[in-house]
């Protein structure tokens, strides 16, 4: 054998630097990127399928994870859509990546002027109005990663105090901690004194940053300040007068929910608080020095109100005395919340002495009516507090004969919901032995914990078994079988389903504990073995046993079977007990959960392999005699066998059971009853087989159906006169490989019975049809799996059915384009909405007037050998394949199932536009799979049979009058022609267009496109490809398309728009307009550019038109009459080959004459320009202005913000009125706080003193107090 390897190696590694060289290569790499495309996830659709070189959009790149694409445009600084959408995706990725803080980079370096339009820091931290201060309450992502970057070199971006003060108010301590600390922070005097308060104006006082926030900002502006001064108290008084000038300045008891009292005090210290009628308040700030002045602030403030009392108690844990009884409900509330027993203690003792306000008579309804619901908030409890408080509440409302509800129930939850002894015991051993939880006494309740608790608070959820793993488990069962808490569980379930034994020795010490114990008990069964008990061992033995098959423990069932006199699976608890519900339903549900499933894990080691072995021997030896019918099927259905050698005998069980397998049959099932009879096959299947109607096994006909259906692979929207529904093809989920085990069995079986003189054969041949028919119908199946087992077949002679069917299955296994195809004809949906029918019955004659696939879909001519090519045997044992093309095989489908019907079938001619909709949807079709060859194929056909007339024109073409002067300027146009090879490119396009129409009669005959086909070939067409298509099949209907400008109108495809399609191929357009054979409306033919204009005039006031658009093509807005003329030159040079060079060389040098034209645009202050270039500027200025102006003025306001488009229009048309720069712009971009736009125009020039003047003049003026704050404050030239 010789090693290749070395020369792999090799050649591999001269890939890789090939590779590397085509990838530097600037000119190559860009050549690539045009031709790749991007396939979108929605199946075969000419619009998910996209050009590198038309992405444009940044947030599609992010979105769709193309970050290098990105990279590599912005690296050739390419045109990129930059919406602040886009930059907000940018900014919620993971920062951290090499190739997001790649791109960041690349739009700092090439995107400069661009990125001056956005507020990128306002972006990073989704700041929706900068303006509002109100709280957000949407999906906000906080992009911290983002915010550094911004502020860090090279953005280094100012952070104003607006944006900190909103940051405040919305958004997370580690955000505010990022800007606070950040060296781009202005900071002034107001933004000191405005930020607690902000802080504390957060949304609630259950916000977790809230206290992080305020110790931050105190720290920053305050603490460091007063640390280097050492007069405290000036300090204060300069504070205390600057907070008081704050409106918002919160009240005092704002402060209470603070936990940290440093940060009270501090801001005590700072006066920071509304001092009116506060005077009590004041002297006790004022004069006490002691962190104890902070409850003495807090009394006062709860008697003046006293929903601070929850906050003085969640803070101090003790009541405030000689306050009056509506205070008390709160203690008590509080003290049941937070099962605090100091606090309740408190309320009790006050109650039972003889001189207090409120005695225990009005105390007890309180204790009694109060609720948890809706306030668990408040919950605060400590562990130990906790188990003080149950056993006082529980010996005081024994003693004083009270009870809460919801107290009782928070106690019953912690009893049984404990993890441990300890923890059970903690809280059994805390209630007063003789009370009564929930009304029951605590006696009634276990005495000590165990495992079966836990269990038992999990019920319901993913099992509802107890597992016995040890005596102790069971014998506390028994204790506590007839308490409250298992009597109703052992009630409601059977012991079976309740109980799981882990042992033999287990299970017998149930039974002996069950037959002894006390005949009350709910778990007493008799000694007697009469019906009920024997039942009842078997259901006790019923999960060991189905266990030790799963884990091949021999020893185990032989224990069973042969101590449990009669053992049998319990079939009636496999399925369920109630006779009212189906059976598969709790099948399937036992199966979902795996419980009482045959669910041995595959292990193909050589030990697992052996084990399994001596299982199935010994289930072999025994007969299966534990297993009834279900309990048999269900253990075939879901034990898998390790090895192909390990045979089941089914015995007396197969004569038993054998039709009803057969009626329900599944490879899967069939390939272990085949393979589990070898050699005794003829004896024990074939006579099973004969009983069977094998005609109707495994057989689903249908092709095609109408409606939802789980299983399918296709499926298509259609709207088809009054019909809207899915078409969709049937497939099956089996498993290629159970299917084909199941062939190679039969077949090999056939070998067997060939010398046989009965008709087993026939049956055989009969069962391998059917499977092979279920396995083409396989979703996903695999060629070469289909192509071996058919050879397989063949080979052994047997005989291979061939219909519509196969032909059907074939075409799809051969492209899933095909079965697409055939599923969208116009008229697929006729027959089954006729008959009211969902499916497609590939075997029926259905006697239907009209189309029927059936009829034309031949399955002698698509066959296997035509759809993928005969084999043959080159003579070595190898196989020769001559595989048809897929053009060849789809052209003869479109031709068997959409032309031929029209001349084969009269119902069909009858048809309402037949050949207009079957042709259209062709055309359609091919361009959806962008086989452009083929399109023209097609068309060709089409104008055949225009040319020949065979049939009625009226079915599927129009007519259109030729008018006199049109011949005749035609004509002129030929003989000028002939004697002037300088003839003008316009007269050659007309020409050519004329020569190919087809005439007749003082008429053009035609053949009317599509919308579709109109908009599809824009999008898919080169222009070359699509100025062919225009000339010689769809001129007039593409006049007819481009007249109608409400086709344009909310119209898109994919992530291109129309608008951007008819730009693209805007040269194309202008050669058709200037050179018109059919008249419009709006034709002038004195004037070809009045025309032309007049046109796109129309066409931009009926469609949208966005600032991208008309950045990215630049060169048609602000190249339009030059480039108009040029690009028509250029496109007639490229596709007319008879013209000489003498041409040639006149529009070269016609297009150098009118490049320098656009030159002099650029270079308005240039003088020295000679004055026929002059004049020509002036001329294209005139005209490109009109166009320009018309745009403009329908875009709104937001185009005279950007300053790319801004830039771009200024430059070709200097001192434009659109971007006249006025107290209007100034005052807009001053209400917007647009900082970066200001700073534009103040550094390119673009402001005058007057401008400058009245924005300082608008800085002057008297503003509400947050406008201290504005951005335009902070700009030093405005200072």
């Amino acid at each position: 054998m010789i090693n290749h390897c070395s020369e792999d190696k090799k050649f591999n590694n001269n890939n890789e630097s090939i590779f590397w060289k085509v990838i530097h290569n600037v000119y190559l790499l860009k050549l690539i990127l045009e031709m790749v495309e991007v396939v979108g996830n929605d199946g075969i659709n000419i619009f998910s399928q996209i050009k590198f070189k038309h992405l444009t959009s940044m947030e599609w790149m992010l979105k769709k994870k193309q970050y290098q694409l990105l990279i590599c445009k912005l690296k050739a600084n390419e045109h990129i859509d930059l919406s602040k959408n886009s930059f907000q995706k940018l900014f919620r990725l993971n920062n951290n990546k090499d190739e997001i803080k790649e791109i960041i980079k690349l739009l700092h370096e090439k995107k400069k002027l661009e990125l001056l339009q956005f507020d990128l820091l306002s972006i990073a931290l989704e700041i929706e109005d900068l303006n509002k201060n109100n709280r957000v309450e949407n999906n906000r992502v906080e992009n911290y990663d983002a915010v550094e970057i911004l502020l860090n070199e090279p953005f280094s971006i100012k952070i104003f105090p607006s944006v900190l003060e909103w940051v405040i108010l919305n958004c997370s301590y580690q955000m505010v901690h990022i800007l606070v600390n950040s060296n781009n922070l202005i900071i002034t005097e107001e933004l000191k004194n405005r930020s607690i308060s902000l802080a504390f104006s957060r949304n609630n006082n259950n916000d977790n940053h809230k206290e992080s926030i305020i110790r931050l900002l105190l720290n920053k502006f305050y603490i460091s300040n007063n640390n280097n001064n050492n007069n405290n108290n000036k300090n204060n008084i300069n504070d205390y007068n600057k907070f008081q000038s704050i409106k918002k300045i919160p009240d005092i008891d704002k402060f209470l929910f603070i936990k940290d009292s440093k940060i009270i005090n501090q801001l005590l210290n700072l006066n920071y608080f509304k001092s009116s009628n506060h005077n009590e308040i004041n002297e006790i700030i004022k004069n006490d020095k002691s962190e104890n002045k902070i409850k003495e602030i807090f009394k006062i403030l709860v008697k003046k109100d006293k929903n601070n009392y929850k906050n003085y108690l969640l803070k101090y844990f003790e009541p405030i005395e000689d306050l009056d009884i509506e205070y008390l409900e709160i203690v008590i509330q509080f003290s049941f919340l937070n099962f605090e027993a100091k606090t309740l203690k408190w309320v009790i003792s006050k109650s039972a002495t003889v001189k207090s306000p409120f005695n225990f008579s009005i105390v007890k309804p309180i204790i009694e009516r109060i609720s948890f619901d809706n306030k668990k908030y408040y919950i605060n409890r400590e562990l130990e507090s906790t188990y003080e408080f149950i056993e006082f509440y529980t010996k005081q409302g024994e003693y004083l004969e009270f009870r809460n509800t919801d107290v009782d129930q928070e106690i019953k939850q912690l009893l049984l919901s404990s993890k441990t002894s300890e923890e059970y015991e903690r809280v059994y051993n805390s209630i007063s032995p003789n009370s009564k939880i929930n009304l029951i006494p605590i006696k009634l309740y276990p005495k000590c914990w165990n495992q079966v608790l836990i269990d038992l608070s999990n019920w319901g959820l993913n099992n509802s078994k107890i597992y016995i793993n040890n005596k102790e488990k069971f014998d506390w069962i028994l204790e506590n079988c007839n308490g409250f808490l298992l009597k109703e569980k052992l009630r409601s379930f059977t012991t079976r389903e309740l109980f799981q034994f882990e042992s033999l020795e287990l299970i017998q010490y149930a039974i002996d504990k069950f037959e002894n114990s006390d005949k009350s008990s709910i778990l007493y069964y008799p000694k007697s073995l009469n019906g009920d008990s024997y039942f009842y061992k078997c259901l006790l033995y019923h999960q060991t046993y189905i266990n030790a098959i799963n884990n091949y423990d021999i020893e185990t069932l032989k224990f069973i079977e042969e101590n449990v006199i009669n053992f049998k699976l319990v079939n009636d608890m496999v399925f369920s007990s109630n006779p009212n519900l189906n059976e598969n339903y709790y099948y399937n549900y036992y199966k979902i959960n795996n419980r009482d499933s045959f669910n041995n894990l595959i292990n193909e080691s050589a030990t697992s392999i052996e084990n399994q072995k001596k299982l199935i021997n010994y289930l072999n030896d025994s007969g299966y005699k534990a297993f009834n019918e279900k309990t048999f099927e269900m253990f075939l259905f879901d034990f898998k066998l390790n090895s192909d050698k390990i045979k089941i005998k089914f015995n007396d069980q197969f004569q038993k059971y054998s039709k009803k397998f057969y009626k329900s049959l599944s490879p899967i099932l069939m390939t272990k009853i085949l393979n589990g009879f070898s050699n005794d096959f003829q004896k024990k299947l074939l006579p099973s087989l004969s009983e069977l109607d094998l005609d109707s096994l495994l057989t689903d006909n249908s092709i095609y159906s109408i409606d939802l259906y789980e299983d399918y692979y296709y499926e298509i929207e259609e709207i088809n006169d009054d019909f809207v529904g899915i078409v969709f093809v049937p497939t099956t989920n089996q498993n290629p490989k159970h299917v084909i085990e199941c062939i190679e069995t039969l077949i090999k079986s056939f070998k067997i019975t060939s010398s046989s003189t009965t008709n087993d054969n026939q049956d055989l041949e009969k069962l391998i049809n059917r499977l092979f028919r279920c396995f083409i119908r396989i979703d996903g199946v695999n060629f070469n799996d289909v192509e071996n087992i058919r050879r397989l077949i063949l080979e052994n002679s047997i005989r291979l059915e061939h219909s519509l069917f196969h032909s059907f299955y074939y075409l799809g296994l051969k492209s899933q384009k095909l079965i697409q195809y055939i599923i969208k004809l116009p008229f697929i949906t006729d027959l089954l909405k006729s008959k009211n029918e969902s499916n497609y019955n590939s075997e029926k004659n259905y006697n239907y007037d009209g189309y029927d696939i059936g009829k034309y879909l031949k399955s002698n001519i698509f066959t296997w050998d035509f759809i993928f090519g005969s084999n043959n045997n080159n003579g070595n044992g190898l196989y020769e394949f001559e595989t048809p093309s897929f053009s060849m095989v789809l052209e003869r489908l479109i031709h068997e199932v959409s032309h031929l019907p029209y001349f084969n079938d009269k119902m069909v001619i009858l048809k309402n536009n037949y050949l207009l909709k079957t042709f259209n949807y062709n055309l359609e079709y091919l361009l959806e799979i962008k086989r452009v060859d083929l399109f023209f194929n097609e068309l060709n056909y089409i104008q055949k049979l225009l040319k020949d007339k065979t049939i009625p024109l009226i079915s599927f073409s129009k007519l259109l009058e030729i008018p006199d002067e049109i011949q005749e300027d035609n004509n002129n146009n030929n003989n000028n022609n002939n004697n002037n090879n300088n003839n003008n490119n316009s007269n050659n396009f007309k020409r050519d267009v004329y020569n190919e129409l087809i005439k007749d009669d003082g008429y053009f005959i035609y053949y009317s496109i599509s919308q579709f086909i109109f908009k599809s070939s824009l999008f898919l067409m080169d222009t070359h490809t699509l100025s062919v298509f225009v000339k010689s099949y769809s001129y007039i209907s593409f006049i007819d398309y481009l007249s109608k400008i409400e086709i344009f109108k909310n119209s898109e495809i994919s992530s291109k728009n129309v608008l951007d399609l008819i730009l693209d191929h805007s040269q194309l357009i202008n050669q058709i307009i200037n050179n018109q054979i059919i008249n419009t409306p709006n034709k002038n033919k004195n004037n070809e550019n009045d025309n032309l204009k007049n046109f796109w005039n129309k066409f931009f006031n009926n469609i949208k038109i966005s600032e991208n658009t008309i950045i990215k093509y630049s060169n048609f807005f602000f190249g339009f009459n030059n480039n108009n003329n040029n690009n028509n030159n250029n496109n007639n040079n490229n596709n007319n080959n008879n013209n000489n060079n003498n041409n040639n060389n006149n529009n070269n040098n016609n297009n150098n004459n009118n490049n320098n034209n656009n030159n002099n645009n650029n270079n308005n202050n240039n003088n020295n320009n000679n004055n026929n270039n002059n004049n020509n500027n002036n001329n294209n200025n005139n005209n490109n202005s009109d166009l320009i102006d018309f745009i403009l003025e329908k875009l709104n306001e937001s185009g005279k913000f950007n300053i790319s488009l801004r830039e771009l229009v200024l430059k070709n048309f200097p001192n434009h009125y659109y971007f006249q720069i006025d107290d209007e712009l100034l005052n807009k971009a001053y209400k917007t706080s647009n900082v970066n736009f200001v700073n534009y125009l103040y550094d390119f020039g673009y402001l005058n003193q007057d401008n400058i003047q009245f924005l300082k003049l608008k800085l002057s003026q008297k503003f509400n107090p947050k406008e201290n704050h504005h951005p335009f404050r902070f700009i030093k030239w405005l200072l």
